[in-house]
């Protein structure tokens, strides 16, 4: 039986989850030109998620793993990070080098442990991600129901 006398804490938390779109596609075209891509995306995700007062826990490729103490922080960040991206966009960019993102988000009690966060809610939040349309955020019944009255959004029921 595995000891858990080592967990850090226990903690409810908005877990968000945001991957580009066609990296694979995009490193077998120009590897120098994707990570440029990945530099910039996650420069511009940086910013806006300290912002929200969220954290980064961990970069893995091209995808963010983040978390918040509050859902509509989250939510909010998620679509002020789509926003960034369009106007990113809009630079000349070659069509094959688009930057575009899924995102998804769930609340879910987690442990935190050695700077990482596991549980239930960390693997809702990453399948709502691959989920996710390009340019799109996909939330959790969880999160829409702490943001629904909270925000200006329009959501739409998948």
């Amino acid at each position: 039986m595995n000891n858990i006398s080592n967990i850090d804490e226990r903690k409810l938390v908005a877990i968000m989850f945001a991957d580009i779109v066609g990296f694979s596609r995009m490193m077998a075209i120009d590897e120098k030109k994707t990570l440029s891509i990945i530099s910039d995306f996650e420069n511009l995700c940086t910013s806006i998620i300290n912002q929200y007062n969220g954290e980064i826990i961990k970069k893995v490729g091209d995808e963010l793993f983040c978390e918040f103490a509050s859902s509509k922080q989250a939510v909010d960040c998620a679509i002020k990070i789509q926003n960034a991206i369009a106007n990113y966009n809009k630079r000349d960019i070659d069509k094959d080098f688009k930057l575009e993102i899924r995102i998804g988000i769930h609340v879910g009690d987690v442990i935190k442990q050695n700077n990482d966060i596991y549980g239930e809610g960390v693997n809702v939040a990453s399948r709502l991600e691959a989920l996710a349309q390009p340019n799109g955020v996909s939330l959790s019944k969880s999160i829409y129901d702490f943001v629904n009255k909270k925000t200006d959004f329009l959501f739409d029921d998948l």
